[in-house]
């Protein structure tokens, strides 16, 4: 999704102005969240600074690529926000469980 063309994007899913970095956010939390739970093993620095280079690739891929799309500041700011809310969820989440 994050590398599609924007004529293949719908645009009423952007309700409001910034809607598009909440999707950013949400994105990101979900894919940290996800990257922890399948390989919990993994020392947290490194897959933080993975998910901080895939972030970084996807802005520049956008901004490169022909497609319409375009690599902003504030979508790698909303992508590191939401690695940061994945993994607070994530570390959340393992507590409620380990207490029940």
């Amino acid at each position: 999704m994050l590398l599609r063309p924007s004529s293949s994007l719908t645009s009423n899913i952007f309700f409001f102005t910034g809607a598009d970095k909440l999707v950013h956010f949400l994105i990101f939390a979900l894919l940290a969240f996800l990257y922890e739970r399948v390989f919990p093993k993994q020392k947290r620095k490194i897959s933080f600074f993975l998910m901080i280079l895939y972030a970084i690739f996807t802005e520049v891929a956008q901004e490169m690529m022909p497609f319409g799309r375009s690599g902003e500041i504030g979508d790698l700011f909303a992508d590191i926000l939401g690695i940061f809310f994945g993994y607070y969820t994530l570390i959340v989440y393992n507590y409620i469980n380990k207490s029940k």
